[in-house]
């Protein structure tokens, strides 16, 4: 095994990304911790998300890239709405969606804030019209399903399936529909960490692959376990 195994990317002496395996503590050769601290403890270090992966690495942390990236965004764009189907929520989601007397598709716009990828802004009911469509298949009509009252079977169901059309064993293939909506916010996000002059940037394992792949004069250190 090399000494990042879930890859780092070094652009320069000023900004690194790093990848992590999420709910585990980053696995780091002493030289390459030390050269990602080094560049940390100038410039600052930036979590993903919602921070929770902040314990994968010790380090005193800025805040998150994906707030300051939202706030480069105008609206909400339809895409956005597949953060309701990563794996790191889905039982909060289910709890704070169920309900005996809305449809799902009722309660996620009641209910916004349990979904929504913006802490600041609310999207319309054409906005989730727009997306459930854009990641419907002819045996999985995400429009239909979210038309079902919004019981805990029902959410289950609904969510399972979306995390399987999104993010099924070859996500990174995006084979289907709603893979290829997630990559639109994919390619966004890496894009974003790409402009990004300086600091070290903590990243989903599998984003690194990405970002090679947007930039592939970039030199990947490790990555093994990234795919």
């Amino acid at each position: 095994m090399s000494d990042a195994p879930y890859g780092v990317i070094f652009t320069d002496d000023k900004r690194a990304i790093v990848g992590v395996p999420h709910g585990y503590k980053i696995p780091l050769g002493k030289e390459v911790e030390a050269r990602i601290r080094k560049i940390g403890d100038t410039y600052g270090y930036w979590y993903e998300g919602n921070g929770g992966d902040k314990k994968s690495f010790a380090a005193k942390y800025v805040g998150s890239w994906d707030d300051d990236l939202a706030d480069t965004i105008e609206g909400f764009p339809y895409e956005f709405l597949g953060a309701m189907f990563g794996n790191a929520h889905i039982d909060a989601q289910i709890k704070a969606l169920t309900s005996m007397n809305k449809t799902i598709f009722e309660s996620i716009i009641d209910n916004q804030r349990a979904v929504s990828y913006f802490k600041d802004r609310k999207f319309t009911a054409a906005t989730l019209t727009k997306y459930l469509t854009a990641v419907s298949e002819k045996d999985y009509d995400f429009t239909r399903m979210a038309n079902r009252i919004a019981t805990r079977p029902h959410l289950k169901q609904f969510f399972r399936v979306g995390m399987q059309r999104a993010f099924p064993k070859n996500w990174q293939d995006f084979p289907y529909p709603a893979g290829k909506v997630s990559k639109l916010v994919l390619d966004r996000r890496g894009r974003y960490l790409l402009s990004r002059d300086s600091g070290v940037y903590f990243v989903g394992a599998g984003h690194i692959r990405n970002l090679k792949q947007l930039d592939p004069k970039l030199v990947v250190h490790g990555g093994e376990k990234s795919n």
